[in-house]
């Protein structure tokens, strides 16, 4: 979903330079209006602007992980050995500081830049158990795009492409065809 975010405003900003947007689990930020459910699917935003929320991650052996992730892709039985590579690089101090400071950075009111509506080519690629955004957000969102906008819905939560790794390829490149 930070990746969608960033491509979201890359193809907002430079919209000669993008010919096909593919974005994974996030639907346009400025798209849709958080009720109380997506406000509480997004509590840890609230507990990871603190300070010292990094170190607090680390210390309880990146317990907020496991919940994030049993939370927002809730059908997904996933392995510690899922997590290994992510605990790993948020491991590193100049990591965990980055992450955190994107919650730190992230205001409730979309930046001009993602407040412009999006005209190059899109697919949004929703989890239908997504338990952090859900597949109605991406439809809602289509009032930012002036340009062809689809919505795929493909089994598991927010997580997809690591859930369902071969359902999500044949959506990317079917998605990236279509460019």
């Amino acid at each position: 979903d930070w990746g969608a975010a960033a491509a979201y405003a890359a193809a907002s900003l430079a919209p000669d330079r993008v010919r096909r947007l593919v974005a994974v689990a996030l639907a346009h930020p400025s798209g849709f209006k958080p009720g109380v459910r997506d406000m509480w699917a997004a509590r840890h935003f609230a507990t990871f602007r603190a300070r010292s929320a990094p170190q607090r991650f680390v210390a309880r052996d990146f317990k907020g992980l496991r919940k994030i992730y049993r939370r927002w892709s809730p059908q997904w039985g996933f392995a510690e050995s899922d997590l290994a590579d992510i605990k790993r690089c948020l491991s590193s101090p100049a990591s965990v500081d980055a992450v955190f400071g994107y919650y730190r950075a992230v205001t409730r009111k979309p930046s001009a830049v993602m407040r412009r509506k999006i005209d190059v080519p899109t697919t949004a690629i929703a989890g239908e158990s997504d338990g952090a955004i859900r597949v109605d957000v991406f439809t809602e969102a289509a009032s930012r795009f002036t340009g062809p906008y689809e919505v795929v819905v493909m089994p598991g939560g927010h997580f997809p492409h690591r859930e369902h790794p071969e359902i999500f390829l044949q959506h990317l490149l079917a998605a990236l065809a279509l460019g």
